[in-house]
């Protein structure tokens, strides 16, 4: 099944994870498919954006257990 979502919304969601597992995450391009790997070296056609963990802050950097 193929899932039409703007760019933007999946930046936002690889973006949370590359917070919550403190890794970058590079995205890559490949026709009108876009491909999220945690090292670049697996990416396949254009790199269109690497994004970097951002740490939390405030109480929302609280896990609770």
């Amino acid at each position: 099944m193929i899932y039409r979502t703007p760019l933007s919304r999946l930046l936002a969601g690889w973006q949370k994870v590359a917070n919550m597992y403190k890794v970058p995450v590079h995205v890559f391009q490949t026709g009108d498919t876009y491909l999220a790997v945690s090292n670049d070296a697996q990416g396949v056609g254009h790199l269109v954006q690497t994004l970097a963990p951002r740490r939390a802050s405030g109480a929302s950097a609280t896990i609770p257990m």
